[in-house]
């Protein structure tokens, strides 16, 4: 898992300065990066990174604080990673920084200094400098315009939607789509046709609709037509899940269209490219990946790679015949007889193996008279005349091939040749330096999440003629940590700008994920009702309960009585009788189980207390995530623990409507006999005080094994004040009789307060068994 809130810090190891221009720079190494946690190597140092090197060693977030006031300490910015100004960053622990100030040596301290890091400036530093560049500055103003309805339309973008695309392919691909998704697809391509005007096109995608199969049917509608396309997204799982679909639907074209087919496209026409650090690639997509493709790429330009090859098998193809005879006296003086030798076929098949193997069918004694005619192409089989067509033609015009030792321009070889980039917003920033032919369409997938300023970025690509923006306003904003700029309207995307300018949205309104139960709310309380269920969701699999309680159902507000605790290490909130409640709820069914909370030391305590206990059961997985990490992804049953309890009915995080839909809609269909729902923790007294309160409230209470959990956890934290306080208005008793007897007790409040101040949890639990005793 990986948070902002937690403080890494090293030991520094190493320093020698270095002035260039009035600016001190720093060689610096390091040990290995830590925390108060963990004693192991977590972090890895990135380009961009902001540190404080100070003579302190910060054990919690404000410790921070204090390093201001210790003795030595300065600002230091990473600008390069090693000594011999190589970019490559895979010494994490030896860098060059600018330093705001003189950093005293190692030996000047009275102690080892140490570094901690704060933050990363890259993608900030990017967006300044887009904003500085003013490139491409024609096509951001169209595409802030007014969207005029009906004013200079051409009659191609007037037409019929679909009229003008007669691809096969692609058409049985839209007829699997329902009819807002198909017209959707089919208006942004026949917009693209209009080259007198940039046009922007919005699609609205609402949680559970399909998007990632929209987004890459879109783009490999682009890609058959030959469109120089860039697609970027603010997050790395959004950028590989549509890459790798992209690529699915291309290996499945290439098997029902040959080469010489107008509209084929091959895999090298896709690429994707980011952190190594950050983008997850797997087996399956590791060829469309630039790192990946620039290392195969080096072992065929190397010395001995195809440049050695391209010269004897040019040779062979024009005079094999010549070289057999050489060969066939040659072995037969060695062996001073004229026996049985090699044939020209099996000599062929050792030496060019590849080249032979479509000889297999013919008899030597064809192949020689074949290549004895090879004056005359007639005679040659094709499968022989295109590759010697070919080589030689390689050779007459001297193709220039990219140096192997130089990766740069391997990396400018796969961009140049490649006709769908794919990465996110923050890495398009690579492309200005990049010397290729322009592209045409941009395609922002999660549009909503940018930040207006972060899309300056890409919107600045030189070429740009066409961008569509894909998202929905309703679910997660861009990040913004400062109060004051959030308020000034900062986090605010170019999707909803756009809206407001008058520019139209293609609705897509039929979900496939969530139960009717849980889509009646969100349309209810963020969409106005415009969006449908499909029949899959409406399917008899969804009545299934997780437990044979009415609070298990589809959907479900579980009433936790817990205490949130504030961490002052994380500067986040806790709350340990939900963490119990969430192990308790733990199955070993074959199914996934997803845990949401927005704050970063629920979710460490979450991690810490069911990590190891599920790590290695097969079948079963749990994964323990902040909202913002689990966009994107779907789990068979959802639990969201809101850790907020307190009278004055603040819930923090969960006010953000955003958050709450995203972690609301993470469930999804599935055909399987295993039941998928929705589960939120949280203490009713506290959303129950707002008007945003939910329907399907539950109490713990109303199961045994969740009401004996809540009793342990409030036993081994020292929470039993916060029972008592909550008894002293009534308490239910159910005994294990014939029948449930409910009881009504009364504590005085000399009790209340006495019990209250009991610190020891021995004494509270003799207290406690007292007052069972007296009850029967």
């Amino acid at each position: 898992m990986d948070f902002n809130g937690t403080i890494f810090w090293v030991v520094l190891t190493y320093l020698n300065v270095y002035t260039s221009h009035g600016t001190l720079y720093y060689d610096v190494d390091v040990d290995y990066w830590k925390n108060k946690d963990h004693q192991k190597k977590l972090y890895k140092t990135l380009p961009g990174d902001v540190f404080v090197i100070a003579d302190v060693k910060p054990e919690t977030t404000s410790d921070l604080q204090s390093i201001c006031r210790s003795r030595t300490w300065t600002f230091a910015l990473v600008t390069r990673f090693g000594k011999d100004n190589n970019d490559d960053n895979s010494s994490a622990t030896s860098f060059r920084v600018k330093a705001s100030q003189d950093i005293v040596s190692k030996d000047e301290m009275q102690k080892s200094p140490f570094v901690v890091h704060l933050t990363n400036v890259t993608t900030n530093t990017r967006m300044w400098n887009a904003l500085q560049k003013k490139r491409n500055l024609k096509f951001i103003k169209e595409v802030l315009c007014t969207d005029q309805m009906g004013a200079e339309r051409c009659s191609l973008c007037s037409s019929e939607v679909g009229a003008n695309w007669n691809d096969v392919f692609l058409t049985s691909f839209l007829s699997k789509m329902n009819e807002s998704k198909k017209k959707s697809v089919l208006a942004c391509l026949n917009k693209m046709q209009c080259n007198p005007k940039s046009q922007v096109e919005l699609i609205w995608v609402p949680p559970g609709i399909g998007k990632t199969k929209t987004v890459s049917v879109l783009l490999f509608a682009l890609l058959r037509v030959k469109y120089r396309t860039f697609s970027c997204a603010p997050t790395n799982i959004a950028i590989t899940e549509v890459a790798a679909r992209v690529l699915k639907l291309v290996i499945e074209a290439n098997k029902t269209c040959s080469v010489a087919d107008d509209q084929f496209c091959s895999v090298g026409d896709i690429l994707l490219f980011g952190s190594n650090e950050s983008l997850i690639v797997d087996s399956e997509t590791e060829e469309i990946f630039l790192d990946y493709r620039v290392k195969r790429l080096r072992e065929c330009f190397r010395p001995l790679g195809w440049r050695h090859c391209f010269t004897p098998m040019i040779t062979f193809l024009e005079d094999c015949v010549s070289q057999y005879r050489i060969f066939w006296e040659n072995e037969a003086i060695k062996r001073r007889t004229h026996g049985r030798l090699k044939t020209f076929l099996e000599y062929a098949r050792e030496r060019f193996a590849p080249t032979a193997l479509p000889l297999s069918g013919i008899s030597s004694e064809e192949v020689e008279d074949l290549f004895l005619h090879s004056n005359d192409d007639k005679l040659l089989p094709q499968s022989l005349c295109d590759p010697a067509r070919l080589l030689c033609s390689v050779r007459s015009y001297e193709l220039k091939l990219p140096h192997a030792r130089n990766d740069k321009s391997l990396a400018r070889f796969c961009f140049q040749a490649a006709s769908l980039l794919v990465c996110s917003e923050c890495s398009s920033y690579k492309l200005y330096k990049v010397k290729m032919k322009p592209l045409s369409v941009l395609v922002i997938d999660e549009a909503a999440q940018l930040k207006e300023c972060e899309s300056t970025i890409p919107l600045q690509l030189p070429g740009l003629a066409h961008s569509i923006l894909i998202g929905d306003e309703w679910q997660l904003q861009a990040t913004v940590q400062s109060n004051v700029s959030n308020e000034a309207g900062f986090g605010r995307s170019l999707f909803p700008r756009l809206t407001t300018l008058g520019h139209s949205k293609h609705p897509l309104d039929i979900q496939y994920r969530m139960h009717p139960l849980i889509s009646c709310l969100l349309n209810a309380c963020f969409y106005n009702n415009n969006i449908l269920d499909a029949a899959d969701v409406k399917h008899k699999s969804y009545e299934r309960h997780y437990l044979p309680w009415p609070m298990f159902g589809p959907f479900s507000f579980i009433n936790v009585c817990g205490r949130e605790e504030e961490d002052g290490s994380w500067c986040s909130h806790k709350n340990m009788v939900e963490v119990a409640v969430l192990e308790r709820l733990g199955s070993r069914k074959r199914l996934s189980i997803g845990i949401i909370s927005p704050y970063a030391s629920q979710v460490v305590a979450i991690q810490k207390k069911l990590g190891r206990k599920y790590e290695k059961t097969d079948g079963f997985a749990v994964k323990v995530k902040s909202v913002d990490g689990f966009q994107c992804g779907e789990e068979d049953i959802i639990i969201i623990s809101t850790v907020r309890s307190n009278s004055s009915g603040a819930i923090g995080f969960v006010s953000n409507y955003q958050r709450a839909n995203v972690a609301l809609t993470r469930v999804p269909y599935c055909h399987s006999t295993e039941p998928h729902c929705l589960r939120i923790l949280g203490d009713g007294t506290t959303p129950t005080k707002r008007e945003s309160v939910r329907h399907c409230f539950f109490n713990s209470d109303g199961d045994r094994e969740l009401a004996k959990a809540i009793l342990d956890a409030k036993k081994d934290f020292g929470q039993l004040d916060d029972l008592f306080n909550q008894i002293v208005t009534s308490i239910l008793i159910k005994t294990s009789c014939h029948s449930t007897c409910c009881i009504k007790v009364r504590f005085s409040d000399n009790f209340r307060k006495s019990f209250g101040k009991v610190k020891s949890t021995q004494t509270q639990k003799s207290k406690k068994n007292e007052g069972t005793y007296w009850r029967q």
